[in-house]
């Protein structure tokens, strides 16, 4: 044991010295604790750095013991060690999520735009603001695939190259303020989708109300997120003095305000519905169709549950990853749900085959029964 702890002093002396920066004792008393649980680390050193166990410990360590400069020692060190060992990530269930949803949404929009156009050979606010929302969201999407592809996302944090350490962190910031930007298009567009098929002075005083308080909450938070720390490069550089407000206080206020606004979102509609004088089964099928928010609403409530679980983790950028899926699912389903209508309308039809096209389903008519409602209140729109 001994014997290791030398050859241990030795690498990291002569490791430190190549990569130009200084070892210091509390990184190597943290090694050296951690090689009492794992003496091994020199001869099976494949196990070693799979060893998530061991590796944690020694993050755990240096991160309460160290500061950041010296954390840089273990760090390097690690990268030296195991660089070229395949360690277990998650890194593609991450960059698939990214994608899917992305492509998805895109498709999504790009047929809600074709088919509001055939119909009504207009566009409304709504849809352009969802036009907006996918822009945004597309580059949510790239920083995203960023991030995972070239600094590492979704790996566990010991297992991250520090050189690509600010990248990360950088990109991440990035990320975290388009996703807000995101979000308040969407929200924004269901909102005034709302105000186009129902009418009525109560109701519209309501959702301007909504998408005030949407359009103020979202901009709250993009400052908050941007001026998290002064100065703001704190943010990413974590080698220099600054000043910074809690990320994870951040997110809970948002996400309880994001939880707050879905469902006035998701009841808003419903009187509404039972006021189009159709009959039971119509007006449920209606309603279901609306009421698909609920499930983005859902994932809402979950992402605050993992946000609790992850906050007090070091290894973020590995545990975060299934928070950042609820991430883009979330954006998906929401951007998703708000198109459900305009995918049964007739420039679609021809898709479906004829006899699928006779059956009468309950939905199809209460979707049918939104569109008419749509143009008795907006005879412009006519075809």
């Amino acid at each position: 044991m001994l014997f290791t702890h030398i050859l241990l002093y030795i690498f990291i002396t002569v490791a430190a010295g190549s990569a130009n920066i200084t070892y210091s004792q509390c990184s190597i008393d943290c090694i050296s604790t951690g090689l009492g649980a794992s003496p091994m680390l020199f001869s099976d050193l494949s196990s070693s750095c799979k060893n998530s166990t061991l590796q944690a410990s020694i993050s755990e360590c240096v991160y309460a013991k160290c500061n950041y400069t010296e954390q840089w020692t273990p760090a390097f060190v690690h990268h030296q060690l195991c660089g070229r060992v395949r360690i277990k990530s998650r890194v593609w269930p991450l960059a698939i999520a990214g994608i899917f949803c992305v492509s998805i949404s895109l498709l999504a929009v790009v047929l809600r735009c074709c088919s509001r156009y055939a119909v009504a050979r207009k566009f409304g606010y709504d849809d352009v603001t969802i036009v907006v929302a996918a822009v945004f969201f597309i580059g949510f999407g790239v920083l995203h695939l960023y991030n995972v592809f070239v600094n590492g996302f979704g790996r566990h944090f010991w297992n991250i190259d520090p050189s690509k350490v600010t990248q990360l962190l950088t990109v991440f910031w990035f990320a975290q303020i388009s996703y807000i930007i995101v979000l308040i298009p969407v929200k924004t567009s269901i909102l005034l989708f709302y105000l186009r098929i129902f009418p009525g002075s109560g109701f519209k005083v309501i959702s301007l109300t909504t998408i005030a308080a949407v359009l103020l909450s979202g901009v709250a938070f993009i400052f908050a997120l941007i001026f998290q720390c002064s100065p703001v490069s704190g943010v990413w550089d974590k080698s220099i003095t600054s000043k910074c407000v809690s990320l994870n206080l951040i997110a809970y206020v948002a996400g309880g305000i994001a939880v707050a606004l879905d469902v006035v979102i998701l009841i808003l509609p419903i009187p509404k519905c039972i006021e189009l004088h159709m009959n039971t089964r119509k007006e449920l099928g209606v309603i279901f169709i609306f009421g698909l928010g609920s499930v983005a609403c859902a994932t809402n409530i979950i992402r605050l549950i993992y946000i609790i679980n992850y906050s007090n983790s070091i290894d973020q950028t590995c545990k975060e990853q299934c928070y950042t899926h609820y991430l883009v699912f979330h954006r998906y389903l929401h951007r998703n749900n708000l198109r459900l209508p305009p995918l049964h309308m007739d420039p679609f039809k021809p898709l479906i085959p004829l006899r699928l096209r006779q059956q009468q389903h309950p939905l199809d008519k209460s979707v049918q029964a939104i569109h008419i409602f749509d143009l008795h209140t907006n005879p412009s729109t006519t075809t």
